[in-house]
């Protein structure tokens, strides 16, 4: 909470400081009378450091004609070393930070004022910085670590707060900015991780909110820091900057990989002969999905993530229940199946290089259950189901690069496998969607709570820094009624190539399905309630 000084009377509530060293309840009586902490309670008053905020406000509005006597500014510094509120280390370097800023702002005053109209302020304003700087060395002394150390911590702090809230976002100035600050900057690991995290959260931050102007501000200060050589990026940044960026145009091993493929003209279908598995629990009976994949030389990888095609057998929602249409779309291993593939050719930064949806045949070597995965990495054996788990696990340790409090924790690392190319699955084909104006569900959020819209929402994915912001379920359309409904929107657009009537069309049926959707999963949350309710009594 900041303190309008526009709006209150300092004067007549700092007066007593005259005198004496107020009392904090006694001082906390006259801020409560101020409008802005009316409603404070002491506790807060104490917690939250308010003291520190009538005061800065007090400061910051010295003139000729509202000076601070010698008197209360003694009074006021001795209040303010005996009573901040400092509980940790982290607590006392925020104070630090902030008595720093307040310097830095005074500073600034002075710059302002004249030498000699402005004398009385000027003379009052230099005694505030002494006291500033002798409370800020209280501060400081007061933790364990070397007075240097945290001097230098707390102004990158500060510098990177000014660097990422720009005053406007003029780029012309970063590079003679870096270098006059190359002392603060240092070359600490912790100052380059902190650099990395924040300038990496700031363009993610801008990406959601649509701010292009000051997400290429953000790229260009990282674009400096780069040449510069001040710290080393990592690979989270470079690929959100695009800094890792491919030329979309130049063949890829993914291309080449496609082209070399067995094309049956008749069914319009590419024949696949990778080493596919599917990984379920042990009370799965029919197969949704499945995965291949190839290491490359330079230790990219092209991962296959193939999804039981049930858009061509021509199953209505009314009909997807059928036992029959189950068995017959499900991805049983040695035998030919139709899925809808997802080809991603991954760089082994964790930068997306290509992507291709296709129609193919596929015939999956081996159904295996959560459990065979340890079994299998527990033989470590050299054949090629082996190798296919360890690549897996692999590219997932390049691809995991950011937590997802709102997915459940998988039970094991065959589960989070799964979870996370499945995961992969819907966010590529949504952002497709979405680059092309295709008509799908897309979730609202990311867990099973979360309704569907017509509309593309930002969500945590954990692949942000390849763009991919939107989700929506694809693969589990045996048994998921969002996934088969966004099965047959894509596969009407990207194969049939629909025509813009009949996208339109299409979308009107989706808004009668997401009406429904959202209808049933309301109704269900509300059950769940009543019945934890009905439990606890």
């Amino acid at each position: 909470m900041s303190y309008n000084c526009e709006h209150s009377n300092i004067d007549s509530t700092l007066k007593d400081f005259k005198y004496s060293v107020l009392k904090p309840v006694k001082f906390y009586n006259k801020v409560k009378t101020l409008p802005e902490y009316s409603n404070i309670s002491y506790s807060q008053f104490k917690a939250r450091n308010v003291s520190f905020d009538i005061f800065e406000a007090a400061f910051l509005r010295v003139s000729n004609d509202t000076v601070i006597n010698d008197s209360q500014l003694e009074h006021i510094f001795e209040y303010l070393i005996n009573n901040i509120k400092v509980s940790s280390d982290t607590n006392i370097k925020k104070i630090v930070k902030r008595i720093k800023k307040l310097r830095i702002e005074l500073v600034q005053r002075l710059g302002n004022l004249d030498p000699e109209a402005d004398k009385i302020a000027i003379k009052n304003i230099n005694t505030i910085i002494e006291k500033l700087e002798m409370l800020k060395t209280v501060m400081i002394d007061t933790l364990k670590s070397k007075n240097a150390q945290v001097e230098n911590e707390i102004d990158f702090d500060i510098l990177m707060d000014d660097l990422l809230n720009p005053n406007d976002l003029s780029t012309s100035n970063l590079l003679s900015t870096l270098f006059y600050n190359l002392p603060v900057f240092g070359n600490s690991k912790s100052n380059s991780r902190k650099f990395n995290e924040r300038i990496y959260r700031a363009i993610l931050s801008a990406m959601h909110r649509n701010n292009n102007e000051l997400k290429k501000y953000y790229i260009c200060l990282a674009n400096y820091i780069h040449q510069t050589n001040i710290y080393l990026l990592d690979r989270r940044v470079m690929n959100i900057c695009g800094f890792n960026a491919y030329n979309k145009n130049a063949p890829t091993k993914l291309k080449e990989k496609i082209s070399k493929l067995e094309f049956d003209h008749k069914r319009a279908r590419y024949r696949i002969n990778d080493f596919i598995v599917t990984i379920d629990n042990e009370s799965t009976s029919k197969y949704d999905d499945a995965i291949s994949i190839e290491k490359m030389p330079d230790d990219s990888y092209i991962l296959g993530i193939h999804i039981a095609d049930v858009y061509s057998l021509g199953i209505s929602p009314a009909t997807r229940e059928s036992i029959e249409y189950r068995s017959r779309a499900s991805l049983c291993e040695n035998v030919d199946k139709n899925a809808i593939s997802l080809f991603v050719e991954i760089s082994n930064t964790g930068l997306i290089i290509d992507k291709k949806i296709l129609m193919t045949t596929i015939n999956v070597n081996n159904n295996l259950l959560y459990d065979d995965v340890s079994k299998i990495l527990s033989y470590k054996g050299n054949d090629k189901l082996c190798q296919t788990i360890v690549d897996l696990i692999g590219l997932y340790n390049i691809v995991d690069n950011s937590k997802l409090p709102d997915f459940p924790g998988p039970s094991t690392i065959a589960h989070a496998l799964v979870q996370k190319y499945m995961l992969l699955y819907g966010c590529v084909v949504s952002g497709i969607a979405s680059e092309n104006k295709y008509p799908i569900l897309y979730q609202t959020g990311s867990d099973k709570k979360s309704e569907v819209t017509l509309n593309e929402v930002h969500v945590n994915t954990g692949f942000d820094d390849n763009g991919l912001n939107t989700y929506a379920r694809f693969t589990s359309p045996i048994w998921d009624v969002r996934s088969f409904i966004n099965q047959n929107s894509i596969c009407r657009c990207i194969f049939d190539r629909i025509d813009w009537k009949e996208k339109n069309d299409l979308r009107l049926q989706l808004s009668g399905f997401k009406n429904k959707i959202n209808k049933e999963l309301r109704l269900r949350i509300k059950n769940s309630t009543n019945d934890r309710d009905s439990l606890q009594e």
